[in-house]
């Protein structure tokens, strides 16, 4: 009940207030590790990550099989630049759960990052066939592909993605910006458009109709 109520708080950005819930809750169950995950993430949130990496360490020592908790944990040290750590609490969720697709979105990109892109590929391959419909795997796939020059195939995953998912900014955007790169200015208009559809206001999207336009594109926005 408490953990409810502190997410409620974090939601309405009354992260002091949710703070205290999450101390509190902490206090009469140190071992409840739902607490401890919720409250490393609002401490990472606010960068302070020693404090969030305490609350991540005391949540896996009472639940070692927690994936949620390795995957937290995870894109800490991967923000504070610990690519080796958070290797393997990427690895050891996956073992426990290995059909989690935010663990392997987030272990595929760690290895992209770390320049090994085939293993990289075999984590966002091995992700989409279990969940084949996931946009964060598609997108991640998509980017590595285009970052390959890969250009067909990147282009493949990013429609995949819209096609489920055709309210998604980010897969509207890396579609469009893979189709610009390409010169292709009428389908990345297309893409544009339906994009500041659902987006009137984003910045990359309209920042790429004007590239389209300066292209010499008639690219015009109804809406």
């Amino acid at each position: 009940m408490r953990n409810e109520y502190a997410r409620f708080l974090v939601r309405q950005k009354r992260d002091k207030e949710a703070e205290e819930q999450f101390r509190a809750g902490i206090g009469t169950s140190p071992s409840d590790s739902a607490l401890r995950v919720e409250f490393g993430c609002l401490l990472s949130r606010q960068r302070r990550s020693k404090e969030a990496e305490e609350q991540f360490l005391a949540g896996i020592k009472a639940d070692p099989k927690n994936s949620h908790l390795r995957n937290e944990f995870g894109r800490l040290l991967v923000k504070t630049s610990r690519l080796g750590e958070a290797e393997i609490q990427f690895q050891s969720g996956l073992a426990v759960e290995p059909e989690n697709a935010q663990l392997r979105t987030e272990y595929g990109r760690l290895l992209g990052k770390l320049g090994r892109s085939k293993e990289a590929e075999n984590q966002f391959l091995t992700g989409i066939k279990s969940n084949p419909r996931n946009k964060f795997l598609l997108t991640e796939y998509g980017i590595l592909l285009a970052r390959l020059r890969r250009f067909p195939e990147a282009e493949s995953q990013f429609r995949l993605g819209v096609a489920g998912h055709p309210k998604d900014v980010i897969l509207s955007s890396q579609l469009a910006k893979l189709l610009l790169r390409q010169r292709k200015y009428p389908e990345a208009c297309e893409q544009v458009r339906a994009g500041l559809r659902f987006h009137p206001r984003d910045k990359y999207l309209n920042e790429m109709l004007i590239q389209i336009r300066n292209a010499g594109c008639d690219c015009n926005v109804v809406g």
